[in-house]
């Protein structure tokens, strides 16, 4: 029989399973949230929390302007986004199931 330790693993988790375990906050009754708030203006830190992209990844994009966001008139540093227009943009590039590919191939058949 083996000994069992500190290091023993007792289960597969994934990272968020793993954070959600081990909140004290919501351990306690308080609830954090675990994603971007749903308020219409957010920074980078809440884009990078609602896209699940890294922060780096979200001033990459801003940088090769494939990401819509706005810049203060003042010539400030901080970068805004939109909500609405980052879902907008996050839902931009549908690629159809294989499914909805055969509707549209049998559709275009039909017309002709």
């Amino acid at each position: 029989m083996k000994n069992i330790t500190d290091d023993t693993p007792i289960a597969m988790l994934t990272v968020g399973q793993l954070k959600e375990i081990l909140s004290i906050d919501k351990i306690m009754g308080h609830l954090t949230p675990s994603r971007a708030p749903d308020k219409e203006v957010l920074t980078v830190a809440d884009v990078a929390r609602l896209t699940g992209y890294s922060i780096s990844t979200v001033y990459k994009l801003t940088s090769e302007r494939k990401i819509p966001f706005h810049k203060p008139e003042h010539k400030g540093r901080k970068l805004y986004f939109n909500r609405e227009e980052v879902l907008d943009w996050l839902q931009s590039e549908s690629h159809p199931t294989i499914e909805q590919e055969n509707i549209q191939r049998i559709n275009q058949l039909k017309k002709h």
